[in-house]
């Protein structure tokens, strides 16, 4: 397939093409046929907006590229059909969502490498993507600072130029610390009807805030509650989650 006359715009590229078929059958005098080595589909686009599908004549060439004019060599096939995809290229810089939206610009400094991606696609597609999300960071889970490998989600219909689906973040906790308190007050919830008793009287709790808030936060600002509502009868050590309160939540 030779593009012969086409114009796109800047920052776009057309795909190569696909074709309906690999091979056409040709007949004819062996001394005629043997001067062909391919034929070829010669597309005039003009202008480039979009994907193209079109049906293309054939035309039987030589080695030197020339075309094979005879009478006595007959096509199978004469033409073909063609899709030309229309690609662009768009920049686009990676972010994070939070879970519970405890973290903001003030206490977290959220640093990802690559920070920008170019991506590759059709135009409508591109057109509609100004950001990618590559992971939900649970903040509840962020004690300390982190770095990560992650892989990057892509939308459909696109793809990363460089290759490479990878993004490594780094968090660094700022204006905060971390303060960690024995709460010895634990409530069981909806355990009438069954015999069950906690394994341990007290529980460690870690609390990350800003400093001069958490030197205020003492026990008796924390309730540990324990919901056996979703739990039967048994025998033997069961794992329960525990929820946990301040005071000011």
């Amino acid at each position: 397939v030779v593009y012969a006359d086409y114009v796109i715009s800047s920052g776009h590229q057309l795909d190569d093409p696909q074709i309906n078929t690999d091979e056409v059958l040709i007949t004819g005098p062996e001394s005629e046929v043997k001067n062909v080595v391919a034929a070829q589909a010669e597309l005039f686009l003009g202008n480039v907006t979009q994907t193209v599908n079109t049906a293309s004549p054939l035309t039987l060439i030589n080695e030197a590229g020339e075309t094979v004019a005879s009478n006595y060599i007959t096509l199978a096939t004469k033409s073909v059909n063609v899709t030309v995809k229309l690609y662009a290229l768009k920049d686009v810089p990676l972010n994070v969502d939070y879970k519970h939206g405890f973290f903001n610009d003030q206490n977290v400094k959220i640093s990802i490498n690559p920070s920008v991606v170019t991506l590759r696609g059709e135009p409508s597609v591109l057109e509609k993507i100004d950001s990618i999300s590559i992971a939900t960071l649970d903040e509840k889970k962020y004690l300390t600072n982190t770095t990560q490998n992650v892989s990057i989600d892509l939308p459909a219909g696109v793809s990363m130029m460089n290759g490479e689906n990878n993004a490594v973040i780094t968090l660094e906790h700022i204006n905060t610390g971390t303060k960690q308190i024995t709460v010895n007050n634990i409530t069981l919830l909806n355990s009438g009807g069954l015999d069950c008793k906690l394994q341990s009287e007290s529980i460690n709790v870690i609390l990350r805030g800003p400093f001069n808030q958490l030197s205020q936060i003492t026990e008796d600002d924390i309730s540990v509650t324990v919901d056996m509502k979703n739990y039967s009868a048994g025998s033997g050590l069961t794992v329960v989650p525990a929820t946990i309160k301040l005071a000011s939540d």
